[in-house]
């Protein structure tokens, strides 16, 4: 992801050749990571499927070839079903790993500084409009948990120990 975001960034200023290289590479590479079962699997995390779909559209981005569009808007529901009622990206294993009262397992600190804003740059891509919206909302729920420093309050969430300082 980060390659073809270079790519297209740097694309004015980067030396032919070393652009002409780092395309194939990420061409390459895109096009073995395209429907691997790995991101399908009921095991995969959250984040794991968000980056997926935005490389997917990133891949079409660069290329114009529209297997990798076809493929991160197929893989969209996916994502979606990771989306708690009140707002949250939860997805280690599936969401199988509850808390005992039963709540699933949110990782705040990935939700904002990854997941939420790689789905952003999908949306935008492919021109999602109500995953763009529903991005907006899901930052909107996260920065209840925002510190008047920046920090993230995660003491509740499955990463607290990372995410969390004291």
């Amino acid at each position: 992801l980060m390659l073809g975001m270079t790519l297209c960034e740097f694309k004015d200023i980067l030396p032919e050749k070393t652009y002409e290289t780092w395309y194939n590479d990420f061409v390459n590479m895109s096009n073995i990571i395209c429907k691997h079962p790995i991101f399908s699997s009921p095991r995969a995390a959250a984040n794991y499927i968000i980056t997926y779909l935005t490389s997917m559209a990133m891949a079409y981005k660069l290329t114009g070839d529209e297997k990798f569009k076809d493929e991160a808007i197929s893989q969209e529901e996916n994502v979606l079903k990771y989306i708690t009622e009140d707002g949250h990206i939860y997805g280690e294993l599936n969401g199988r790993q509850c808390s005992e009262k039963g709540h699933k397992n949110i990782d705040l600190g990935y939700n904002v500084e990854e997941s939420i804003g790689n789905l952003a740059i999908y949306a935008k891509i492919l021109e999602r409009e109500e995953v763009l919206k529903l991005c907006v909302e899901l930052l909107k729920n996260s920065m209840e948990f925002m510190l008047p420093d920046g920090a993230w309050d995660n003491s509740w969430g499955n990463r607290a120990v990372k995410w969390t300082y004291y």
